[in-house]
């Protein structure tokens, strides 16, 4: 005997309705709508915390740069007296084959008309050699006598090596940067007088490097007209370090005007860039609020 099976109800072999997979659909929808929302949401505050850390980075890189080179301003003329120190530099450089000036003086700041971005520039030099008329203080600068168009005579010449850059300042006035001031670059110390050094545009061995001898690129062959002076010593990597904001206000940059070099770009996020000089005017130890300035010292 056969027992054969009741067969399935309509109602159990059905599948979904129209409506019901609408509904779900709806019910999907809604729960895809949420998560991008919440998303959107998360990833709108993880890009503003990036970004300010990322701000922050920049504008610590930049301070960090522009410090280092603000604690050297200075080195080697440190001590220059007042008609010297500010002078108006000359300079001649035959790669590329360029006339140029600058003023020696730390740090100067060209303010930004309008809230525009501030440039500062840095001098200094790198000498570790002691330069000084007198042994007892360490100062970069020597007295020179004798002077023609391509050597000078010191009162002491140690401190002053093939390869060194000097400052040449003579004819002094009263004023405050009224010396007439040049850049020379030393070529040789070997004068049988040992005093004298030369700065000849010959090419030269250089006492840091050694080697095959290498153009001495920044000297000329015009002679100062002067019968003395004051020589400072910058070594021989000097650094006259331009700092601007350029690619419209983003990028912070740095040029180096002695040796021509393009502008490198040292911290991407800068919008802008503001100096002041602090000037102890009553000379009580202490910059008040009032001694910060944006015009430059008469008297360094």
């Amino acid at each position: 005997m056969h027992v054969l099976a009741a067969p399935l109800s309509r109602r159990h072999s059905r599948g979904f309705t129209l409506v019901e997979i609408m509904v779900g659909v709806a019910i999907g929808l809604i729960g895809i709508v949420a998560i991008f929302q919440a998303v959107a949401t998360w990833s709108k505050h993880t890009a503003a915390t990036s970004s300010g850390g990322d701000a922050q980075v920049a504008g610590t890189l930049a301070l960090f740069n522009i410090e280092r080179d603000v604690k050297a301003a200075g080195h080697g003329f440190g001590r220059a007296t007042a008609p010297n120190m500010g002078c108006i530099v000359n300079a001649t450089d035959t790669t590329p084959g360029r006339v140029f000036n600058f003023q020696m003086a730390p740090v100067q700041i060209a303010a930004g008309a309008g809230g525009a971005p501030d440039q500062i520039t840095i001098l200094y030099g790198d000498s570790s050699f002691h330069a000084g008329d007198d042994p007892n203080i360490s100062t970069g600068s020597a007295d020179f006598s004798a002077a023609t168009a391509t050597s000078k005579t010191l009162l002491r010449r140690g401190g002053f090596k093939p390869g060194d850059f000097a400052i040449a300042a003579y004819n002094p006035g009263a004023l405050p940067g009224s010396a007439q001031c040049q850049l020379l670059q030393i070529t040789a110390d070997t004068n049988p007088d040992g005093r004298t050094v030369d700065h000849t545009t010959a090419p030269f061995t250089s006492f840091y490097t050694g080697g095959p001898a290498i153009a001495s690129r920044f000297n000329s062959a015009v002679a100062p007209l002067a019968a003395g002076g004051k020589m400072y010593n910058l070594g021989p990597d000097p650094r006259l370090n331009v700092w601007s904001i350029q690619n419209n206000g983003r990028v912070l940059t740095q040029t180096d005007v002695i040796h021509n070099t393009a502008a490198l770009q040292v911290a991407e996020s800068v919008v802008n860039l503001k100096a002041e000089y602090g000037v102890d005017l009553d000379g009580n130890g202490t910059i008040s609020a009032a001694e910060w300035v944006n015009a430059p010292p008469a008297d360094w």
